[in-house]
C-alpha cells in the first residue's frame, strides 16, 4: 500500500501517484507509508479519495479489501476500519494479509512467500493457506534502499546531478540513463551491487541478518512437518524481486544454509502485482463472504471483531 502525494499545504489539489513524480518544480513527495506502516493519515486518506474517483466508485456500494503486511499494529488496523467506515461510508470491510494474498495467485496454499516491498521485506510462511504468524520475520529493507543505494553509488561514481527519481529510473531499467541536462551515466557494477545488499547487508549496515540467513531461520521455527514442504515453494514477489538473476542466486543461498532440504525458489507469472491477482480470486470466492465485516459488526465489536474476522491476532 504505497502512495506518493506532493505536498502543498491543506493537500487541496495536490498530485497523487505518477502525476506528482512527474510534475515539475515540486517541492517535496509525501510518503504517507513508510517501512509498512501509515505516518500520515490525511495524506492516505487523500489517496483513498484518488483511488475511488479514478475507479469511479462509490465505497457505499462496495465491499472494501484492503491488503497489509502480516506484522501491524493494532491502532492501524482501527484507524483504516474507521476510515473505511465512518469517511467512506464502505457497505463491507476484509483486511488481508499481502503475503496470504500472493501465495493464492500461485494456485497454492502451502509455502514461504518472500514478499519486497517499498520499504520492508517479509518472509511469511504459509500453511494450508493461513499465516504462520509466530515465524514471520520482518526486515527494514525494501525498493526505497536499493533506490537510495543506487543514488549514492552513482554520485560516488561521478553523476552528481542524479536525483532520486533518476536513479529510480536507473535501477529499473539497469542500463545507460540520459539526465535531463543531456549528461550520461554508465551503470557498471552498480547494477550488481545494489541487490547485493540482501545477500551482504553490511555493505550498507541496513539489515543485521541476510536475506537467506532470515528465510531459514523462519522455516526452522515452524513445526519439523511443515519444513521440507516449505523449502520447496519458497515464492519471491515485489517489484524489487525482478532484478535479472535474483531468483537463482537466491536459491543458491538459501540452498548452502539449508543443508538436507531440496530448496526451490519460484516466481508468480505477475511478481509485481501477485498480491492484487490474489486480492481478485479471493474476492470472487463465497467462502470470503462470511468473513466479512459490515458496518454493524464494527459498530457492535469494533478492532476485536475485525481482527478475529481478518485473522490478524497478533503474537
Amino acid at each position: 500500500m504505497l502512495a506518493r502525494v506532493l505536498a502543498k499545504p491543506g493537500y487541496t489539489g495536490q498530485l497523487v501517484g505518477r502525476e506528482a513524480l512527474e510534475s515539475s518544480g515540486v517541492e517535496s513527495l509525501i510518503y504517507p507509508v513508510q517501512r509498512g506502516i501509515v505516518k500520515d493519515w490525511d495524506a492516505m486518506e487523500l489517496i483513498f479519495h484518488n483511488i475511488f474517483e479514478g475507479l469511479k466508485v462509490q465505497p457505499k456500494d462496495r465491499c472494501i479489501m484492503l491488503s497489509l503486511n502480516v506484522r501491524i499494529p493494532d491502532a492501524m488496523i482501527e484507524e483504516l476500519s474507521q476510515m473505511m467506515f465512518k469517511t467512506f461510508c464502505a457497505s463491507a470491510l476484509f483486511i488481508a494479509k499481502s503475503a496470504v494474498l500472493s501465495l493464492y495467485a500461485t494456485g497454492h496454499l502451502d509455502g514461504v512467500v518472500v514478499q519486497i516491498g517499498d520499504g520492508i521485506t517479509s518472509i511469511v510462511p504459509i500453511n494450508q493457506g493461513y499465516a504462520v504468524n509466530e515465524n514471520v520475520i520482518e526486515l527494514p529493507i525494501g525498493g526505497r534502499d536499493f533506490t537510495e543505494y543506487m543514488m549514492q553509488l552513482l554520485r560516488d561514481n561521478g553523476s552528481k546531478d542524479i536525483d532520486l527519481q533518476n536513479a529510480k529510473d536507473v535501477k529499473e531499467r539497469l542500463c545507460y540513463f540520459q539526465l535531463g541536462n543531456g549528461k550520461s551515466a554508465m551503470i557498471g557494477k552498480e547494477k550488481f551491487l545494489v541487490p547485493e545488499l540482501f545477500f551482504k547487508p553490511d555493505m550498507a549496515k541496513i539489515v543485521a541478518v541476510s536475506l537467506q540467513e532470515s528465510i531459514v531461520n523462519s522455516v526452522m521455527k515452524c513445526d519439523a512437518s511443515l519444513r521440507a514442504n516449505l523449502f520447496k515453494k519458497i515464492f519471491l514477489t515485489g517489484g524489487s524481486a525482478q532484478f535479472p538473476g535474483f531468483k537463482d542466486r537466491l536459491q543458491q543461498e538459501v540452498s548452502r544454509l539449508a543443508t538436507g532440504f531440496e530448496v526451490n525458489v519460484l516466481t508468480p507469472p505477475d511478481q509485481k502485482n501477485s498480491a492484487w491477482t490474489g486480492g481478485v480470486i479471493l474476492g470472487a470466492l463465497d467462502t470470503v463472504k462470511p468473513l466479512l465485516v459490515n458496518k454493524g459488526d464494527y459498530e457492535k465489536g469494533g478492532l476485536s471483531t475485525v481482527k478475529e474476522k481478518c485473522f490478524f491476532s497478533q503474537v
